[in-house]
Formats: structure tokens, sequence, C-alpha cells
């Protein structure tokens, strides 16, 4: 696959159910917003702090606490993604950095870790350019640059670091579950398991957010599934934390 390749989701401004859906739950401009970034400041709530809070809001695309701008529970503060920031904005569904991030993890499977050092330090070394033309953010300055990382030869930590680029080069994409979710294996036979997750979670809800709860309809109608089986320790049936 060319390096260049894309493959977009397309929205319009035609009419409100061709907008993108990440923006009008995350702008509130036809609704209130719901999704905002987690700063830790509603702990709570189980809105842990977003672990890349600090490096997205250097990179541009979060703006903290914009003004005129509040969610639909008033106490959270809200923390605006900026990659989608139009009714028509489109989305990034595959392209030739998400394979190359997959080459990478290979190698870093394989023990090749000069191979998936070299892949991942060429996506960062033009990451701003395409932050500009992909997604049309401002570039970082010149100190908050995406610089060249090291990997360090050990399996779980070199995942994690991808996992890390992952996060970043796909967010909003729809990827972040699916990746958590391959990742976050039974530590007793992978040993590499890696939880994205933050761990204040864990103090919150459970932490086992790796699938959405069953509904409690598929609950009442499955002799096979009882109310244990709804969601992780700590949620009940029918609710997202």
């Amino acid at each position: 696959m060319p390096r260049d390749f894309t493959f977009w989701s397309e929205y319009s401004y035609n009419h409100e159910e061709q907008f993108n859906e990440v923006y009008m739950f995350t702008w509130g401009d036809a609704q209130q917003i719901e999704w905002t970034v987690g700063d830790g400041t509603t702990f709570s709530q189980g809105n842990e702090r977003f672990e890349h809070i600090d490096q997205f809001v250097a990179l541009n695309l979060l703006d903290v606490e914009p003004e005129d701008v509040t969610a639909a529970v008033s106490s959270t503060p809200v923390i605006l993604q900026k990659l989608y920031s139009r009714p028509d904005s489109r989305i990034l569904m595959a392209s030739g950095s998400e394979a190359r991030l997959i080459r990478a993890e290979a190698h870093v499977r394989a023990g090749e870790t000069a191979e998936a050092e070299a892949i991942l330090n060429d996506l960062r070394s033009d990451y701003s350019l395409r932050a500009i033309v992909q997604w049309g953010v401002e570039p970082p300055s010149a100190a908050d640059a995406l610089e060249p990382l090291t990997l360090t030869g050990s399996l779980r930590l070199d995942l994690k670091t991808v996992a890390d680029e992952r996060a970043r080069e796909l967010w909003l994409t729809g990827d972040r579950l699916t990746t958590s979710r391959r990742l976050r294996m039974d530590a007793t036979v992978y040993p590499d398991t890696i939880n994205l997750f933050p761990a204040p979670k864990v103090g919150v809800d459970g932490g086992d957010d790796v699938a959405f709860p069953m509904a409690e309809l598929e609950l009442t109608q499955n002799p096979n599934l009882g109310p244990g089986q709804a969601c992780p320790a700590g949620q009940t049936i029918g609710r997202w934390r």
C-alpha cells in the first residue's frame, strides 16, 4: 500500500443527517456536547485523565475549555477535539500510515526492533505536514514537534509505544476499542498484555471497558446469560459508567 494512500468517509452540509457524528457530539452545534476528553477533574464521574492529553494539546488536536462552550453535564470541563471542526469534516477510514503501523507492530513481535523503530520515526518525521494536509489543524510549534523515539527491545514496552503511535495517528477513527481489546488479553497466557484504558478507572467502575455492556433485553431473553455477565464489576445493566 502506498505510504500516502488515504480512504475517507465523507460527510456533507446538506442535511443534519449527513453531518459528521463525532463533530455533532463534540461541538454541540445541533445538540449538547456529550463527548469530551477527560482531564481528571471530575474523577467521581469516571472522567479519568486522558493519557495523551498534554501531547495532544501541544499538537493542536485539543482545545482546553474554550469560551462559551459547555457540556451536557455542566460540571464537566470541555476539552474540545479539533480534528473534526466542521459538520462536513471527513473521517479517515484506511491509510498507508495505518499499514505502516501494522508493519511496525509485526516487527516488534518478531524481535526486529530496528526495523520497527525506523517505521515509527519515519511517520513521526512528517506528522506535522500530514496533520495540516489531512485534518487542517495548525502545526505544532518547533518545541512541540514530535522527536524521534527509541524502542527498548522489550516486547511489552515496545507494543505500548506502537499503541501510543496508533492512538495519535488513528485518533477518533474508531480504532481505540478494537486495539484495546486486541492488546488486553489474558495475562496468564499472553505476557505482552496491555490495558490501554487508564488505570484510575479501576477505582471508579471496574476498569474492564473492552466491550460495551450487554443490553438488558439480551440478558432477560437469553437463558445462557445471567445478570453478573452484563458488564464489568462496578457497572450496572443499562448504564455506561
